[in-house]
């Protein structure tokens, strides 16, 4: 486990302004991937499951148009509208080639599973039944072979075109079936994503507060140390200088005799004197400078406050995105609306071709029974003629909706597109304005670090003013010492005072310890003396 008690306050503050930046990148890598997993869910569905589909689509339209061409081949007597009904059936046929071509470097592209190639085997071994059964209708309609025509189209014709097209139905089902399974994944990715993100957010800010906690305790527990340290010494240094001051007065006392040797002591005390006043003065500027610190320390706390307050916003910018892919979610279900719709129509489509079969069947009893003056088959042609317009109007509005479909998934697209590349951009802009404060916070750090140098040179110059104040009271001891005549009490205060600058000098070195351990926490290291 890291030790902070070993690492100075310059590497513990770079420690806990890394931790958020990590945080921040874990969290963009995790939104990244999961949004590529949507992306390529969506690509599945829109680029190669619904391609498909609108392939088979075709198919299901050639199949059914050319059923009902047959039909009027069969039923028209008009060589003009026999020879339009084939054109139309030839036209169709190419149409359904070119949907195959297509479909068929889909699965050539391996973009199928076993399940699609079966259908599509199936699709076409009942073309491959169909085709020969079609032609063999048309030429005995062309032979004048009328109820060859009629039996085949019946017997043959009708079956084989129902199959082909339950073929073609089936093909399309198990496409929009793909397609719901790839919607269901994608919706619940995108649900996952959000609470996965949720989650990570609040284990991110727990793990913030909670480094923030430990480097602030990292810091402030040793310098309470070393406070208490530095009151402790100073208050013996008090009580010592008060010791020594005394002492002092009584040898002041009992120094009268000595006249020669007080103007000397009296030079050296204003030596002490001017020496003491220094130390003021270093520590008057001391005081300052610590202010400046405390000044900059608060500027750096605004500074950070701004980061965090940057990542605030960066984290409502996601939330956006999140709020955006909602969005696409719900627009995609009316999608879904409306190919259902476009599947009841369809549905409206096959109940009328079923019952024009039926008609065509009962016309076709009628106009045998009565022969060419047949009544009954002008009344069956006519509910045909109906049936035919009601199918019309069906298709018509099977177009609008499709048409209604595609204007709708490209204004999704663009809309969605437009979204996230303002929320992207905005989020850019905030994270370069977090860049911007981050490199604030280093210049206010460099600041605290030049002042606390500052208060370095400052201790090394109070060290050496100590100095020169050892050096003084060398010298008052060199002139006690020349009072050997003195009486017997000045020789015992003489002695105490010896003692008692042997215990003053202790203290000090015991403050210039405290002194060293601050200055090792802020990343500089001071030797102790001897």
């Amino acid at each position: 486990m890291l030790d902070f008690s070993k690492i100075d306050i310059k590497r513990r503050l770079v420690i806990g302004f890394l931790i958020v930046p990590t945080i921040m990148v874990i969290l963009n890598i995790v939104g990244i991937s999961e949004v590529n997993s949507i992306d390529r869910e969506l690509y599945q569905i829109n680029d190669v499951t619904s391609v498909k589909q609108r392939y088979a689509i075709n198919f299901r339209g050639s199949v059914h148009d050319r059923a009902i061409s047959i039909r009027d081949v069969i039923l028209n007597s008009d060589p003009l509208e026999i020879d339009k009904s084939i054109s139309d059936i030839r036209t169709l046929e190419q149409d359904y080639k070119n949907a195959a071509i297509k479909l068929d470097d889909i699965f050539e592209k391996n973009i199928v599973n076993e399940k699609e190639r079966s259908l599509l085997e199936n699709i076409k071994k009942i073309e491959q039944k169909a085709l020969p059964i079609i032609n063999k209708t048309m030429e005995y309609k062309k032979n004048n072979q009328l109820a060859l025509a009629q039996d085949t189209l019946m017997n043959n014709a009708r079956p084989v075109f129902i199959a082909w097209l339950a073929s073609i139905n089936a093909f399309i089902d198990y496409q929009e079936s793909v397609n719901n399974i790839d919607a269901i994944s994608a919706r619940n990715t995108a649900s996952g994503f959000q609470n996965l993100m949720i989650i990570l957010t609040a284990i991110s800010l727990l793990v913030a507060i909670v480094s923030g906690l430990i480097v602030t305790k990292s810091i402030v527990d040793p310098l309470n140390r070393v406070a208490h340290d530095i009151d402790k010494s100073s208050n013996k240094v008090a009580s010592v200088a008060d010791h020594i001051r005394s002492s002092s007065n009584s040898v002041a006392t009992g120094s009268t005799k000595q006249a020669a040797s007080i103007e000397e002591i009296s030079s050296a005390i204003e030596q002490m004197n001017h020496i003491v006043r220094q130390n003021a003065e270093f520590s008057e500027r001391t005081s300052s400078l610590a202010q400046k610190s405390r000044e900059s320390a608060q500027e750096g706390e605004r500074v950070v406050m701004d980061m965090v307050n940057a990542i605030e916003a960066i984290n409502e910018s996601n939330y956006k995105i999140m709020g955006q892919v909602d969005d696409s979610n719900r627009q995609m279900s009316e999608i879904a609306k409306v190919i259902e719709q476009i599947g009841e129509k369809t549905t409206i489509i096959n109940d009328i071709v079923f019952q024009t079969k039926l008609l065509s069947f009962n016309a076709s009893v009628e106009a045998a029974r009565a022969g060419i003056h047949g009544k009954g088959f002008s009344v069956v042609a006519e509910e045909i003629g109906k049936l035919a317009q009601m199918s019309g109007v069906a298709a018509k509005e099977i177009s609008d909706m499709l048409t209604n479909s595609s204007a709708k998934v490209e204004s999704i697209v663009s809309e969605t597109q437009s979204r996230v590349s303002e929320l992207i951009e905005s989020g850019k802009e905030k994270v370069e304005a977090g860049s911007i404060i981050a490199r604030q916070c280093s210049d206010v750090l460099q600041e605290i670090v030049v002042k606390v140098n500052s208060v370095t040179d400052m201790g090394v110059e109070m060290r050496n003013s100590l100095k020169e104040q050892s050096e003084g009271f060398s010298l008052i001891t060199k002139n006690i010492s020349e009072m050997d005549k003195v009486t017997q009490e000045n020789s015992v205060l003489a002695t105490e005072n010896v003692t008692t600058i042997h215990s003053l000098n202790a203290q000090t070195i015991e403050m210039r310890k405290a002194y060293s351990n601050l200055s090792a926490l802020v990343g500089n290291e001071i030797k102790i003396s001897a």
